[in-house]
């Protein structure tokens, strides 16, 4: 079990920080802040979020970096449809679109890392 939490433990770490800004956006939501202000928000911090987890994988990577984003994307997927499971939230074509868009999201990041990446010359 301890290898199988080590292989995922930055994408865990991207996620509990993802829970946790959207807990708080939920809480300011709820003291009485625009509900769209608050949607919009939790959006672009988790693509932030998921963008910056592909690029320093991407960074690390030795394959091609649209690859590597492919790979980190579906390992992001497979955590929050997994969580998406045992909340018994259901699959809509909103969720799929929302998974397809870390996809392409993670692969962006990737590529960017990749680029980023110091080579020795």
């Amino acid at each position: 079990m301890k290898k199988y939490f080590c292989r995922f433990k930055q994408e865990m770490m991207y996620i509990i920080g993802i829970i946790a800004l959207n807990s708080l956006f939920t809480i300011l939501e709820f003291i009485g802040i625009n509900y769209q202000l608050c949607s919009i928000s939790i959006n672009m911090i988790n693509f932030i979020l998921i963008f910056a987890y592909a690029l320093s994988k991407g960074k690390k990577t030795n394959t091609i970096g649209y690859k590597s984003g492919i790979k980190s994307g579906i390992k992001m997927i497979f955590i929050l449809s997994t969580i998406n499971l045992i909340t018994l939230s259901g699959f809509s074509f909103k969720t799929i679109f929302y998974y397809l868009l870390i996809i392409v999201i993670t692969m962006f990041g990737g590529i960017v890392g990749k680029n980023k990446k110091n080579n020795p010359k």
